[in-house]
């Protein structure tokens, strides 16, 4: 897991918040940040990028961060990163929570999405594509859909080397 650059940090920090980011003061609310690493890892809407959650900082605040995959509160164990950054001059807390392979990740039992920029409950529905996000990530390599454009497919390869191997004149 590769960290943020300086630069991706720092749009991130401008940006509003949208699906990928969220913002929080402070951690005083824990349960939220718990929340918000639930729906990042579950990525609903399947955009294969990290979310980031970015927190004023406070003293312990980055082991009590990291602690958070590890509590028990949240199965399975989502990929996250945590780390002090300091953007435009201000000390920030920055999470970074990889898409889960492995999903719905839930948080104390319950699975949470972002829609938009909020964190919600799951919809059954939504529950239903998250499942169904695991069993496609479970198939065999050969079984997998995969949405790759024809250039990658080597076509004059295939017609110069292949084909006449394998196909008598």
């Amino acid at each position: 897991m590769s960290p943020l650059s300086d630069p991706a940090l720092t749009s991130i920090a401008r940006d509003l918040a949208s699906q990928r980011v969220e913002r929080k003061r402070n951690a005083s609310n824990r349960s939220a940040i718990r929340r918000n690493i639930c729906a990042f890892a579950n990525d609903l809407r399947a955009y294969n990028e990290p979310g980031v959650i970015l927190i004023g900082i406070e003293d312990e605040l980055l082991r009590e961060l990291a602690q958070m995959r590890l509590d028990g509160n949240i199965p399975p164990l989502p990929a996250i990163s945590v780390e002090k950054r300091t953007v435009e001059g201000c000390e920030i807390a920055v999470v970074v929570v990889q898409p889960s392979k492995d999903t719905p990740v839930r948080y104390q039992g319950r699975v949470w999405v972002r829609v938009g920029p909020t964190v919600q409950l799951a919809m059954p529905e939504d529950e239903r594509r998250l499942a169904e996000k695991r069993r496609e990530s479970d198939l065999p390599f050969d079984f997998r859909t995969l949405d790759l454009e024809i250039g990658v497919l080597g076509c004059e390869y295939i017609q110069r080397k292949y084909i006449p191997a394998v196909i008598s004149r």
